[in-house]
């Protein structure tokens, strides 16, 4: 709220903006009678996003220092501060006290390949042209992998999650639109991971430019991950018990902590849902 609080009008636009763009039904509608409002909504969060920095930067919710060139990060620097190649590697007693963590990193993993596999389940209906592999076997040892040769390059623990909610729900929404606005989920996949960001990382305009807008930018990403959470657990529940379950967890996780809400919602699972063999994952 603080960060909020330090650029609310800023933010305020950014949020509204993105979220017309990317979820709004009648700008949908009006994208596809208008070559404008098409283009603006093939942009993803840019337009909103770009917006929101002018307004910021008028109205001096943030400063800019732009500096011009390149610079190749320090990767053999930070490979030497924090790999344990370098440091050597901890004790039996940190495994230990790391069990934790461990287990509240899969209710997180958990957690995304539930949305990102829900949000590929609702635009697969939009597009039977091409059919999706959804494999969570894959996705579990993808991760794993990844991570396991993290361990020995850069184990910082928030890099290491497994899906980019904001991006995900942005290229899964424009590809519901059609092989006239994306041919392949892929082609988005690529347009940020492969085409855009690395290269974006070795100029320091771009790396100076966003510098003060990253509160923003994580803010955004924030927001449209709960805007897509929210209508993902909507929609899973079917029954009327299930649905009252999922607002007390919601309720409890709130107003109190997150290990209440979890408690709680096992408990009401168990003793209100039940477990039915035969029941669709």
């Amino acid at each position: 709220f603080d960060a909020y609080m330090a650029q609310p009008i800023s933010m305020t636009t950014a949020i509204v903006l993105c979220v017309i763009t990317t979820f709004s039904n009648p700008f949908k509608r009006l994208a596809t009678k208008s070559r404008v409002f098409s283009v603006l909504g093939s942009l993803g969060l840019l337009p909103g996003f770009v917006i929101a920095g002018l307004v910021a930067y008028f109205l001096n919710e943030v400063q800019f220092n732009i500096e011009w060139g390149f610079k190749i990060p320090a990767v053999l620097s930070l490979i030497e501060k924090t790999s344990p190649l370098y440091l050597g590697f901890p004790d039996f007693n940190m495994y230990v006290d790391a069990i934790p963590l461990v287990l509240i990193g899969y209710m997180l993993l958990f957690g995304d390949l539930v949305t990102g596999t829900e949000v590929l389940k609702d635009a697969q209906k939009s597009r039977p042209d091409q059919t999706l592999p959804i494999d969570l076997n894959r996705s579990h040892l993808s991760v794993g992998i990844r991570n396991l040769l993290g361990i020995f390059i850069n184990p910082f623990f928030p890099t290491q999650g497994a899906l980019w909610t904001g991006v995900h729900v942005v290229v899964a929404e424009r590809w519901k639109q059609g092989p006239k606005a994306m041919p392949s989920i892929f082609d988005g996949i690529g347009s940020y991971y492969l085409m855009g960001i690395p290269f974006l990382y070795f100029t320091l305009p771009f790396v100076t430019l966003m510098q003060p807008l990253m509160v923003m930018a994580l803010t955004l990403t924030l927001i449209l991950t709960g805007f897509a959470c929210a209508y993902i657990a909507m929609s899973i529940p079917k029954k009327d018990s299930e649905m009252a379950t999922a607002l007390l967890i919601a309720f409890f996780i709130t107003f109190y902590s997150a290990w209440i809400g979890l408690v709680v919602g096992i408990i009401l699972s168990l003793l209100v849902d039940g477990y039915e063999r035969d029941a669709e994952a």
